[in-house]
This record gives C-alpha cells, sequence and structure tokens, in this order.
C-alpha cells in the first residue's frame, strides 16, 4: 500500500493537476472536471485505503463497484467545491499554509519509527522530499480552502432550527430515535497502593536515559513506541492539538516553558512520569508529545482487601458518596461522591466489572473487585429502565441533526447548480 501517497490523498490533495497540465495527453484519466483532472491512481488509492478499514477476507464485486462510484462521485464534489472556492476568490493566508503543512509533515514522520525509514518510504513511493512537500503543500492549499469556502458559506446560509422544527421532529419522526437500553448510574471507590521510593527512583532513572538519547539524536517519536506506557505510545507519542486548560497544571506547565522542538525534563503528575516535547503552541493550544512511565507501586493486595472489608463494615453508617470521598483514590470522582458516570452496563469494556453489576442491588456495595495493584467497591445509585427518551431530553441532538440535515440540502443544491454549470467527462 502506498502509505504517504494515501495520507496526501485523504487530506484533499488534487493530485491530476500536480501531475499533469490540463489538455496534455495524460494516461490513466478518470474524469475531467472544469479544468481538473481525477487519475485512475488518485481512485485506486483510496479504494485501496477504504477497503482495507472494512477488514473483509474477500470483499465482493458488487460492494467494490459500489465503493468505486461512491469514492468518484465525493472526488468530483471535491474539485466542484475547490473550483467553486478558487471562482469566489476565497482567500487563505500563506502564514496559515506554511504551518499547517509543517504540522502536517511532521505528523506523517511521527507514524514512521525513524526518519531513515520515512526516506525509506518516500523512496518506494517514487518520491523525494521536494516532492512530498509539493505534493502536501496542494493538500494542505486544497484543504484550507474548503474550510474557508464552508465558513463563507455558513455566514450566507445562516441556517436556523426553530423550536417549532424540533416538535415536529419529535411529533412526526420521533420512531427514528432508537430506545435508551438499561442504564445505571455508576459509582465506585479505588483503592490502590501508591508507588515506593524504588519504582520512583528506577523510572526517573529511566526517563534521564531516554532524554539523553534524544539529545544525542534519537527521534523522539521512535523512543515513544518503544518505552511509553499509554495509548499515544503507537503513535509516536503524539497527543495531537489540545486547548489549554485540558491537561492537569504540571503538564501545562512544562510546556508554557518549552519552545517548539524542546524537550522537558522529568514531570511527575498524578497519571506518571512523563518527557514532553513541545510541537506547538498558541496562546489558546498546544501540540505536543510525551513519553509517560506509570508508578505502578507493589502489589499489596491483602492490605487494600483488609481496608475494603473496613469500608464494607462502615457502609449500612455512613452514606456510601462520603466513603467515597473519604477513601477513594480516584481524584478525578471522589469528590463527586465516587460518580463514574450513567451508561448501560453493556458498554463497561471489563468483563469482570460487567459481571458484578448485572446482578447488583441499588445503593448496594459490591465485593471487592482485584484488578492488578487496585481494588474497587462498586455501587449502583439508580436503575433507569430501558425505552425512548422524552423529547426534552434529547432536544440539543435533535437540533444537531437538523442543522446538518438542512446543511446537506443546501449543499447539494449547490453541488447540483454546479454539475449543470461545469463541463464534466467521466471515462469509465
Amino acid at each position: 500500500m502506498r502509505v504517504i501517497m494515501i495520507f496526501v490523498l485523504l487530506l484533499g490533495a488534487t493530485r491530476g493537476q500536480e501531475e499533469a497540465d490540463f489538455g496534455t495527453e495524460v494516461e490513466g484519466i478518470l474524469a475531467v472536471v472544469g479544468n481538473e483532472l481525477i487519475l485512475k491512481s488518485e481512485l485506486n488509492d483510496l479504494l485501496e485505503y477504504e477497503l482495507a478499514s472494512l477488514e473483509l477476507a474477500s470483499p465482493s464485486d458488487t460492494l467494490v463497484a459500489s465503493l468505486r462510484r461512491a469514492l468518484l462521485d465525493q472526488l468530483i464534489d471535491d474539485r466542484l467545491l475547490l473550483n467553486h472556492a478558487r471562482e469566489r476568490k476565497t482567500e487563505i493566508n500563506e502564514e496559515e499554509i506554511e504551518t499547517t503543512l509543517q504540522e502536517r509533515i511532521d505528523q506523517i514522520r511521527s507514524r514512521f519509527s525513524s526518519e531513515s525509514a520515512f526516506i525509506a518510504q518516500l523512496e518506494a513511493e517514487g518520491l523525494d522530499m521536494s516532492r512530498f512537500r509539493s505534493l502536501q503543500r496542494k493538500a494542505v492549499e486544497d484543504q484550507l480552502l474548503k474550510l474557508r469556502l464552508q465558513e463563507t458559506l455558513r455566514d450566507e446560509w445562516r441556517i436556523q432550527v426553530s423550536e417549532s422544527d424540533v416538535r415536529k421532529f419529535c411529533d412526526e419522526r420521533f420512531d427514528e430515535v432508537p430506545d435508551n437500553p438499561e442504564q445505571v448510574e455508576l459509582h465506585h471507590i479505588l483503592l490502590k497502593a501508591g508507588p515506593d521510593a524504588a519504582v520512583v527512583g528506577s523510572q526517573d532513572s529511566l526517563l534521564r536515559s531516554i532524554r539523553e538519547r534524544i539529545e544525542n539524536g534519537e527521534a523522539f517519536a521512535h523512543l515513544a513506541r518503544e518505552f511509553s506506557q499509554d495509548a499515544s505510545s503507537s503513535l509516536g507519542g503524539d497527543l495531537g492539538r489540545f486547548d489549554r486548560g485540558t491537561m492537569v497544571p504540571e503538564f501545562e506547565k512544562a510546556l508554557d516553558a518549552l519552545e517548539p522542538g524542546e524537550v522537558s525534563g522529568v514531570v511527575t503528575t498524578r497519571f506518571g512520569m512523563h518527557l514532553i516535547q513541545l510541537i506547538d503552541k498558541d496562546e489558546d493550544s498546544f501540540q505536543a508529545r510525551h513519553i509517560i512511565l506509570l508508578l505502578q507501586g507493589e502489589s499489596d493486595t491483602g492490605v487494600l482487601l483488609a481496608l475494603a472489608q473496613e469500608i464494607a463494615a462502615k457502609a449500612d453508617s455512613v452514606p456510601l458518596e462520603e466513603l467515597a470521598r473519604r477513601y477513594s483514590a480516584d481524584l478525578d470522582t471522589k469528590e463527586r461522591g465516587g460518580l463514574v458516570g450513567v451508561a448501560p452496563i453493556s458498554s463497561i469494556r471489563d468483563e469482570t466489572v460487567r459481571a458484578v453489576l448485572d446482578s447488583l442491588e441499588e445503593r448496594t456495595l459490591s465485593t471487592p473487585v482485584v484488578q492488578e495493584n487496585e481494588v474497587s467497591l462498586y455501587w449502583i445509585a439508580e436503575r433507569i429502565p430501558a425505552g425512548k427518551p422524552a423529547c426534552e431530553e434529547i432536544a440539543p441532538g435533535i437540533r444537531d441533526l437538523l442543522y446538518r440535515e438542512k446543511h446537506e440540502a443546501k449543499l447539494q443544491g449547490l453541488l447540483q447548480g454546479l454539475k449543470e454549470d461545469t463541463f464534466i467527462d467521466i471515462r469509465i
């Protein structure tokens, strides 16, 4: 699979115009839309990506043909909107192009274990860095043009969803709303063994050695894949762009002290010990990577189970929410009386927890659930029966749905007019 070319296409590049001037005989032209080309290779790359994402051993010819036609229609609509944006002289800022371009290049680079692996993939796809940057710049320009056009159209269309629209939906289309499954208001008390000094010292030493390797030229993303102990490790530690105030204060304080490209010293938060690399920041947000080592204490399940029994003995005389505030190690839920949230039991991934909750009566403390160096006690404050929600409960979601439907109707009307006014030649 041509990984890099597919990634560029998914960002919206119009490859045909990059590979040939309009009017020149080019092998593999699939369609002409106004003054732009769609190449067969472009559609084939997108089709390959879509089929791979379906994870089907042997997709049927009917499915392949249907996907091919849908993707071609998508490419044609894309070209029509880009042409429309250019005809309207939609403006994009050069500085924004360069900033977004560098972010995209860094994002693609981070998917590879090293710079040499990235260059090798470029060469395997017949690209050098200059050609890749040119294609990626085209993708960014197209993406920003469409974004600016969408913003302009939203301002012009001024789509409104009224209360009467919502009421009409509830009166005429409420059967489209699926029934809610039974849900529970779930609380817990988390008991957790803390890390000892030996664990902290060992993790600190390891992070310092990793930082030294980074200073000696090894790629942060490569080392994140090797050492980091959270879900971002597979992405080279990439946390994406996030608003200020999203992360814990210690983490963001370290980011504020860094310049783009710099790597922090060891930063300790309640989640673990980190090395943080700043990619970019502005007054509203950060973009960063990190390597995290978790602070796992020595397992002392016996002590935690004894504490769980002590808590259970108090449950008859002390409100469960108060016990959570006193004893829970979950800083995110203890001040809410241990409230985890309201959700169907079926949505809980852990089979052991699901089995405990299935038969648990309301406001009854569960038996202790042991997981690694943690012990949890659960209770259900309320079971909410299955059934349709009240219209008022889901009114915001209905408004969003109706807005999208009105927007899509406007967009399809625009595209239909563009198709009638634009030369389109499909060569299948």
